[in-house]
């Protein structure tokens, strides 16, 4: 188990299914492009952080469904950053060769 900490954040990475989210990402684990769908039809701004805690990637989105086509990424575990208005949200990702 890993945590990654940012602001007043702690954010757990096990290996336990994340249930009750507003964002869905797949496929997980992915080659580093992957899909999100999210409950409200909100613009909503991914980031993906590193499991070192480092920000890699940032831009908006909008809409209910979104194909994500992220720089090169290496193998590893990652973490998705959902942030809307009023709402933030991390999700776990793997990518693999």
């Amino acid at each position: 188990q890993m945590c990654i900490r940012d602001r007043s954040y702690t954010v757990n990475l096990s290996l336990e299914e994340q249930t009750l989210s507003e964002f869905k990402l797949f496929p997980n684990p992915n080659h580093g492009n992957f899909y999100v769908q999210q409950n409200q039809n909100a613009s909503f701004t991914l980031e993906i952080i590193n499991a070192q805690g480092e920000l890699i990637w940032r831009k908006d989105y909008s809409g209910l469904n979104s194909e994500i086509i992220s720089p090169q990424l290496a193998n590893g575990i990652y973490l998705a950053r959902f942030s809307t208005e009023n709402f933030q949200e991390y999700l776990r990702f793997v990518v693999i060769d």
